[in-house]
């Protein structure tokens, strides 16, 4: 893009859906462009329930893959059934099928009052440890790089209730109502456990860069617990080193003070722009090398004073 044009280039906190969705596909491809396809491998998600002899949902698990890593997203069991075994045979279950489907590691995030121990008793290490919550909550990052050894076909066929009537049962393929109440029960349960209003509002930060009437970049984030979470950051090639990430960045960090957040959190792979974010005041506190080689994922954070 030519110095000329640059008046033409315009800043909006307001974007349409559709425009979203540009923002979104613009990382994506970047994505898949820089990994020659590997990010959608192996493209499938996995979504458990857990019912009970009524046929009750009583727990589940959600997974999106990616690179080969299993990113374990919603989990939940319902208070009556912890501690029995339950949660650890979804997470095992879930386990057994993302290696059958070419997966290389198992990937979650989990707050402190959640399952740290948890996921320690199942063979998860920890990753990193991210600080910038209020009143001492803290999240712990964990994976578990899976082996072929892992899991005995006992185990596995007992886990998906075959020719065990004693157990629950653990059903795979679940229903978007099935998902829903089981990430209804998770909101439920760390509203119970931070409360509501420190949870946040809800509000979302979405900037939009254009020129003229094109989408050329974009900053998706959201508040929770009085923190801005950078979820997409994108620019076209022909529009970045020319300061338009920097001035995205220093108004969402405006628009997180103004709703009382103290801090904010994002993580980029190494073939992204971990760089970026450093120039920015924004501190590496883990990296996880378990992605194929030689990508790694950053996770940075930057607190406001």
């Amino acid at each position: 893009m030519k110095n000329s044009d640059r008046t033409q280039v315009t800043f909006s906190d307001s974007p349409t859906e559709e425009e979203v969705k540009l923002i979104e596909k613009g990382l994506e491809d970047y994505n898949r462009e820089q990994t020659n396809g590997e990010l959608d491998n192996p493209g499938i998600e996995i979504n458990l329930v857990l019912k009970d002899d009524e046929g009750k949902v009583v727990g589940g698990l959600g997974v999106s893959t990616a690179l080969r890593v299993m990113h374990l997203e919603v989990f939940w069991v319902a208070k009556e059934y912890r501690k029995l075994g339950y949660g650890r045979e979804l997470v095992l279950e879930a386990e057994r099928i993302g290696r059958e489907k070419g997966c290389i590691l198992s990937h979650t995030w989990t707050f402190s009052f959640q399952a740290p121990e948890f996921y320690k008793k199942i063979g998860y290490e920890l990753v990193a440890i991210y600080d910038g919550y209020p009143d001492g909550i803290t999240e712990h990052i964990f994976r578990k790089r899976l082996q072929r050894h892992d899991q005995s076909p006992v185990e596995s066929k007992r886990m998906r209730g075959d020719g065990d009537s004693g157990r629950f049962s653990i059903t795979e393929n679940a229903t978007k109502e099935e998902m829903r109440i089981v990430g209804a029960g998770l909101n439920k349960h760390v509203k119970e456990q931070i409360g509501k209003e420190r949870l946040g509002s809800g509000v979302e930060i979405r900037l939009v860069v254009k020129d003229q009437e094109k989408v050329v970049g974009g900053l998706l984030a959201w508040m929770p617990l009085m923190n801005m979470t950078i979820e997409h950051i994108w620019l076209d090639e022909g529009y970045r080193g020319l300061g338009y990430g920097c001035k995205l960045m220093l108004e969402a960090e405006k628009i997180a003070q103004e709703h009382r957040c103290i801090a904010c959190l994002t993580y980029s792979f190494s073939f992204q722009s971990p760089g970026f974010f450093q120039k920015l005041g924004y501190e590496t506190f883990g990296i996880d090398d378990g992605y194929p080689d030689p990508i790694e994922e950053h996770y940075l954070t930057k607190k406001f004073e």
